[in-house]
C-alpha cells in the first residue's frame, strides 16, 4: 500500500473513532522500526498496518483482531503484541496453566482471557474442561460438574469437552448458541 493509500485509511479511521484497538494489537517501536513493510504485507486481514514517514503504523486499530503475523514477520523485533492502550486499559484475569482463575473452582478461556483467535480459544476451551475432569468431587447428582458461561468457540468446545467427559454440564449463552462466533470478522481463526 502506498503511503498515501495508508494516510487515508489512517484518517477514514480516526474520523469513525476507530483508533482504539479492542483486542490483542501490535505495538509498534518506531525506534526499532525499520520501514521494511514485512509487518503490513504479514497481516492477513490486510491494510491494518501500514508505512507512514517510513515507519509501520496501525492505521485501522479496531480491525485487527490479534493473528501476530506482524510480530512474527518483522526482522527488527519492533512489534509486540499488547492489550489494551494508555487510552483504553484492559485487565485480564491472572489464570493458571490450566487456565483456573484466582478463585477456585473458575476457569477462564477464550476472548475473556485475552485469547480471541477462534482455534486458540477452542483448544483453551478443551484444556480447561480436561483440569476441571481432574477435580475431586464431581458427578454430585444434585448439582451440574460444569456451567460454561458464554456459548462462543472457547464454551463450545467446554461443553463438547464436558459432554465427551461424561461431565453434567450446563451451558449458558445470552445469544443462540453460536450467534457470538457468526458475527465474528473474516480471518478470527
Amino acid at each position: 500500500m502506498r503511503e498515501g493509500a495508508a494516510v487515508r485509511r489512517r484518517r477514514k479511521a480516526l474520523e469513525r473513532g476507530a483508533s482504539t484497538p479492542v483486542s490483542l494489537h501490535p505495538l509498534i517501536d518506531p525506534a526499532r522500526c525499520v520501514g521494511c513493510g514485512a509487518c503490513a504485507h504479514a497481516c492477513p486481514e490486510g491494510k491494518i498496518i501500514g508505512l507512514i514517514g517510513g515507519k509501520a503504523q496501525l492505521l485501522d486499530p479496531q480491525s485487527c483482531i490479534g493473528h501476530g503475523a506482524c510480530k512474527t514477520a518483522c526482522p527488527a523485533s519492533a512489534i509486540d503484541l499488547v492489550f489494551g492502550t494508555a487510552q483504553r486499559g484492559v485487565d485480564i484475569p491472572l489464570v493458571s496453566p490450566d487456565f483456573e482463575s484466582s478463585v477456585p473452582g473458575v476457569f477462564i478461556a477464550g476472548e475473556l482471557g485475552g485469547m480471541g483467535l477462534i482455534a486458540n480459544a477452542i483448544e483453551q476451551g478443551r484444556q480447561a474442561i480436561a483440569a476441571v475432569a481432574r477435580l475431586d468431587g464431581l458427578r454430585d447428582q444434585k448439582r451440574y460438574d460444569v456451567v460454561v458461561v458464554g456459548g462462543g468457540p472457547a464454551g463450545i468446545a467446554a461443553s463438547l469437552a464436558a459432554k465427551e467427559l461424561k461431565l453434567t454440564c450446563l451451558t449458558l449463552e445470552q445469544d443462540t448458541l453460536g450467534g457470538t462466533v457468526a458475527r465474528y470478522p473474516r480471518g478470527k481463526l
